[in-house]
């Protein structure tokens, strides 16, 4: 299931990225260049949780919050996620350190403001999940750790006796 989602960024990758799309997508030189790993953006939108769009040299290009997986917009704990993400970074300049592109075509990327992870923030107040399929970096067992102390505090969606995890959620509503 993992290999369907994400492609990790290699090298031939990031090449294809720079030649294809680079005429309709954000891809900075810094996207394409393997001494800068992550480039400056505005966030212009925030879709829902772990979903933005951003704006960088006039072109906007939807970005997916690595490591993170939050409540879908139809699903509970899903407008108080998107509103969190908003409140936190909507029209902020951010870093976007990018991991993947996932099947729709979107740039995976760690965002980070002010030396703050994005994700990581959305864990600790209890309005995300750690994703048990792409997050296995050594920075996951920290999220993990923060995320069972936001459970054990009942923080956001932590307050339900069995929250759904939206992965398991998009299986039984979006069929």
């Amino acid at each position: 299931m993992p290999g369907k989602f994400y492609r990790s960024i290699d090298a031939l990758l990031l090449i294809r990225m720079c030649f294809f799309l680079a005429g309709s997508v954000i891809l900075p030189d810094a996207v394409c260049h393997a001494e800068a790993p992550f480039f400056q953006a505005k966030v212009v939108r925030v879709i829902d949780g772990d979903t933005i769009e951003i704006q960088q040299k006039m072109k906007t290009q939807r970005v997916r919050v690595w490591g993170i997986d939050t409540p879908e917009w139809d699903q509970r704990y899903g407008a108080q996620s998107s509103q969190f993400t908003r409140s936190l970074i909507t029209e902020k300049d951010v870093q976007v350190v990018p991991k993947a592109v996932d099947k729709y075509g979107r740039l995976v990327a760690v965002i980070m403001m002010d030396n703050m992870n994005v994700g990581e923030e959305l864990i600790k107040s209890g309005l995300a999940w750690v994703h048990v399929y792409y997050c296995h970096e050594p920075i996951c067992d920290r999220w993990k750790s923060l995320q069972e102390r936001a459970k054990s505090e009942h923080r956001g969606l932590w307050n339900d006796s069995d929250p759904v995890a939206p992965w398991q959620w998009k299986k039984q509503h979006h069929q």
